[in-house]
């Protein structure tokens, strides 16, 4: 398969979008190594193929065999898949990822729908990349979510991550100017956070309808970094 035509594209601040199933397009996409992934499969969404996770090992490897040898990928997971998740990446370390105020599912218990978790690991088990949460020494980490699946800039999605969580991530394991990349971008919060601190960044939805609220989302102007963190 040839590489589509990108559905949007700002050279100057090295973002790519496109549209399409990155099951298909990252085998294609001619790039320099990639210095984070983050992995964010569409998981309870009803996509029957995703939720059983038939294909999310392939494409985690595509995102693997991207990386830099000092590279991170930073895996999303509920706690139903977790230990298929483990067996997809073998990751070095697991976070709990809390949600203080998310409202409680009356047919979920209370700690499942409150806690995702991050799978951290680095490109070979040789390096042992700087620790995923910065500064902090902890595995547990505490961020809100934005309230409703409203973008805080315009866009709904049924499972957007909030802005402080991809904040977090991207400056604690890439650098000014270094490549991510998000094959399951949704509408677009990696992207538009990447372009906030200055990393470059392909992302990759195979729906059209969050294509364009990414895009949207990009064309706005950079955040004073004050406002970003």
């Amino acid at each position: 398969m040839s590489l589509p035509t990108p559905y949007y594209h700002d050279e100057a601040a090295g973002i790519t979008i496109y549209c399409g199933d990155c099951r298909k397009i990252l085998p294609s996409l001619e790039m320099e190594g990639v210095d984070l992934a983050f992995f964010d499969p569409p998981y309870g969404l009803g996509i029957a193929s995703w939720d059983q996770h038939f294909d999310a090992e392939d494409v985690a490897q595509l995102c693997l065999s991207r990386l830099t040898p000092t590279g991170s990928l930073y895996a999303t997971c509920s706690p139903h898949i977790l230990p298929e998740m483990i067996r997809i990446l073998q990751p070095r370390r697991i976070i709990a990822w809390g949600k203080p105020n998310l409202p409680l599912r009356k047919n979920l218990n209370e700690w499942e729908w409150s806690t995702e978790f991050i799978l951290w690991r680095t490109a070979s088990d040789a390096f042992v990349f700087n620790k995923p949460y910065g500064e902090s020494a902890r595995d547990y980490w505490r961020i809100p979510v934005e309230n409703g699946f409203l973008n805080p800039d315009g866009g709904y999605h049924p499972a957007r991550k909030p802005m402080a969580l991809l904040r977090r991530i991207i400056t604690a394991s890439s650098s000014p100017s270094q490549t991510i990349l998000d094959p399951f971008m949704g509408s677009g919060t990696t992207l538009r956070v990447a372009k906030d601190f200055g990393r470059r960044c392909i992302g990759i939805e195979i729906e059209e309808r969050y294509c364009e609220v990414a895009a949207k989302r990009l064309q706005q102007s950079v955040l004073p970094l004050g406002e970003a963190a």
